[in-house]
């Protein structure tokens, strides 16, 4: 797209200019020999007003019909992307949620059996911890991977729900603001409710955290849209080599890919705050 509009910003031009000439050379010179000057600065006067307007509109019709399209592909990606999330959520739900579900049961069975060593219960012990520990991990994300839906103009009582649904599975106390001047464009309700699931996943990964607070509200004359994601949990230090994984990565990814930016404040010990600035425009 990007590059079709660039390559008739060049081109539209000098084809404007070469039917300039063209007329000049043959039809206005043409007209003035045989009508005199006066019909032949009537025509011309006529061809300047409507030549202009009309390759403009021409123009703003292409570019119209290419955003159209472009809209159009978006919301079929978006769509199959829903999709797949919602079948991996479905298969892990099944499959490795129901097996690692199965063993953790078995592991309660043999150490609820008799003559079993105590070191050996000490082992089904911390296999069973772990087990369930793993069962919550895919909870999570099967919660994640839910597809995103709302009806229009009830996105952030959705985004709302979402978050206080996510801290009653993790045992947070949660708070979600949204400042009432605010007007979130559709496009970027999707980009924004991933931000705060990621921040969200991210803190029940590593925080440690007891309270999140989620946050929108605008800023610059509603040309941007600020998100802010917090927790009390312990923090890490930001200039030490990164342990979090791909969630930051995956989350300050989707903010660029949204012409936003994104910035991050954590200290050992006093939680971290996620804040995101996208433009509406």
């Amino acid at each position: 797209m990007l590059q079709r509009i660039r390559l008739l910003r060049y081109t539209l031009p000098f084809a404007l200019v070469l039917v300039v000439i063209g007329y000049q050379l043959g039809i206005a010179d043409a007209v003035r020999r045989v009508y005199g000057l006066q019909i032949h600065y009537g025509v011309e006067i006529a061809f300047y007003s409507l030549a202009g307007p009309l390759v403009t509109g021409m123009t703003l019709a292409w570019i119209e019909r290419e955003l159209r399209s472009k809209a159009r592909l978006e919301n079929a990606l978006r769509s199959i992307r829903e999709e797949e999330r919602a079948r991996i959520g479905r298969d892990l739900h099944d499959g490795v949620a129901q097996t690692l579900y199965l063993l953790a049961l078995r592991t309660d069975a043999l150490r609820a059996g008799e003559h079993i060593p105590a070191e050996m219960m000490e082992e089904l012990r911390q296999m069973g911890r772990m087990l369930r520990g793993s069962i919550r991990d895919i909870r999570r994300t099967i919660f994640s991977l839910r597809p995103l839906a709302w009806p229009e103009g009830e996105f952030f009582e959705t985004l709302c729900a979402f978050v206080q649904g996510y801290a009653e599975e993790m045992g947070w106390e949660a708070k979600c603001e949204q400042d009432a001047a605010l007007q979130v464009p559709p496009t970027l309700e999707p980009v924004i409710f991933r931000i705060v699931q990621e921040a969200l996943n991210n803190t029940a990964k590593h925080a440690n955290a007891g309270k999140v607070k989620v946050k929108l509200y605008p800023r610059q004359d509603a040309q941007q849209v600020v998100v802010e994601v917090m927790d009390d949990g312990q923090g890490f230090d930001v200039s030490a080599p990164p342990r979090h994984g791909l969630g930051l990565t995956q989350m300050e990814q989707r903010v660029h890919a949204a012409g936003g930016t994104f910035s991050l404040r954590s200290r050992p010990g006093e939680g971290t705050h996620v804040h995101v600035k996208l433009p509406t425009q």
